[in-house]
């Protein structure tokens, strides 16, 4: 896992890219990442995104 830092996370979504649509977003109260330490946002969006269904790539 690294950090939101390390990762470019930010919070809204980058050219309709967004962590609900990205194959390491697992959903939940609180939703995570398997990449990302921490509660994101499924809004969200990091450098490492990778279009999939939730929580099928690492």
């Amino acid at each position: 896992m690294m950090s939101k830092q390390a990762a470019a996370y930010q919070d809204q979504p980058n050219d309709g890219k967004r962590c609900s649509a990205c194959c390491m977003f697992v959903p939940g109260d609180p939703s995570h990442c398997t990449m990302i330490s921490g509660v994101i946002s499924s809004h969200g969006w990091c450098k490492f995104w990778e279009a999939g269904p939730n929580d099928t790539c690492s």
